[in-house]
């Protein structure tokens, strides 16, 4: 029963902190395309349903990766197309902790998903 309850409390928390973000491009201060946003987005849908992650993991990991795009273009910062992949692996490495029963273990994260580019450390 907490742990139902300290997790809607995290859930309005996340959506209350982003209040007003929604009518915000997570895209507006980078240099990412939108088409590649997308197929990103379309990835994760794919690595999603090949690891057996629960839906809202999904879910959960594209509201990370965009706030975390949104909070950073806020502090001046700008990635590229080429920094979308690490994001988006650590924002489903994230989501799954939070949303899976059995969560993505590092190692599979930095060797099968991510192929390398970032370490299971």
């Amino acid at each position: 029963m907490q742990i139902a309850l300290q997790k809607n409390e995290i859930i309005e928390n996340l959506f209350f902190s982003h209040k007003g973000v929604n009518s915000k491009s997570p895209l507006e201060k980078h240099n990412i395309s939108s088409d590649y946003r997308t197929k990103m987005m379309d990835w994760m849908v794919e690595v999603c349903s090949s690891f057996k992650c629960a839906k809202r993991t999904y879910f959960l990991a594209s509201r990370i990766f965009d706030a975390y795009l949104i909070k950073i273009g806020q502090e001046g910062k700008t990635f590229e197309n080429k920094d979308v992949h690490a994001i988006g692996v650590t924002a489903m490495y994230l989501a799954s902790k939070y949303e899976d029963i059995l969560p993505l273990h590092s190692k599979v994260v930095a060797d099968k998903i991510a192929h390398g580019a970032i370490s299971a450390k």
